[in-house]
């Protein structure tokens, strides 16, 4: 018997709120859905994403997006620890920030290097080097584990930033340097020329996704369609072939 399995991260519910003129027919979908089970899961979207792709994770670390997005990115093999340092802009509402990342604004490649020079001053201080093989992922590489705890940029989004910032021994070390960042960023340039041009000013970046590439995964699906590189990577990682997903059902 040939099965799909369809994943689709915030199908009920969406980062911004919609009205019933934003949300095209879907009749495929709601005769998919009208056949379901519903049943609750308390499990965050990558955490299950990894689940369906054989990738076992630890309650209490973080998903090691960095290193299995690199092994897409990069040119070598993503030897160590790995964080991102997604671009970011965080938006003053009263007396919180709030978090908007780099899939809800327009960013160049062009626009990207010459921000994460601005950053790559702060971090020369920690040694650290900042890599930029797409505009809106952003990778360092690290010598030891940080000690810290971090949250998806997707799932802080439109919230306060306050709540979702690293945690653990190392908090600290990542709160002083992002609020150096952010300092940085403020009289940038480049963010001058973005405000000129009615875009996003880049005021902050974003860590998260701290670990080392997993082990080889077992193979669970004859093929994987996504556009996602975290899905691509672990599709790599376990040896399954992947492609683009299919503009349609047929």
């Amino acid at each position: 018997m040939r099965r799909v399995t369809l994943y689709i991260p915030g199908l009920t519910g969406p980062a911004v709120p919609l009205t019933d003129n934003d949300v095209p027919p879907l009749p495929a979908l709601s005769q998919i859905l009208g056949r379901a089970r519903r049943r609750r899961q308390d499990v965050d979207t990558l955490r299950q994403l990894c689940g369906l792709l054989g990738l076992k994770t630890s309650p209490i670390r973080d998903v090691p997006v960095a290193a299995v997005t690199r092994l897409i990115d990069g040119e070598d093999h993503p030897d160590g620890i790995w964080m991102r340092a997604d671009p970011v802009h965080l938006s003053a509402d009263r007396d919180r920030l709030l978090l908007i990342d780099a899939s809800l604004f327009k960013l160049s490649q062009h626009d990207a290097l010459a921000l994460a020079t601005e950053v790559q001053q702060v971090l020369d201080l920690e040694g650290w080097r900042l890599e930029v093989p797409f505009p809106d992922r952003w990778y360092i590489r690290l010598e030891e584990d940080p000690g810290v705890t971090t949250s998806d940029p997707r799932r802080a989004g439109g919230q306060d930033v306050n709540r979702h910032l690293p945690r653990g021994a190392g908090a600290k070390v990542m709160h002083r340097l992002l609020n150096e960042v952010q300092m940085q960023l403020h009289d940038a340039d480049i963010n001058r020329e973005r405000e000129d041009r009615g875009e996003l000013p880049v005021n902050s970046i974003w860590f998260w996704g701290v670990g080392e590439l997993p082990d080889v995964l077992p193979r669970l699906w004859s093929m994987v369609y996504s556009d996602d590189v975290f899905t691509r990577g672990l599709a790599m990682l376990s040896m399954t072939p992947y492609q683009p997903a299919p503009p349609a059902a047929t």
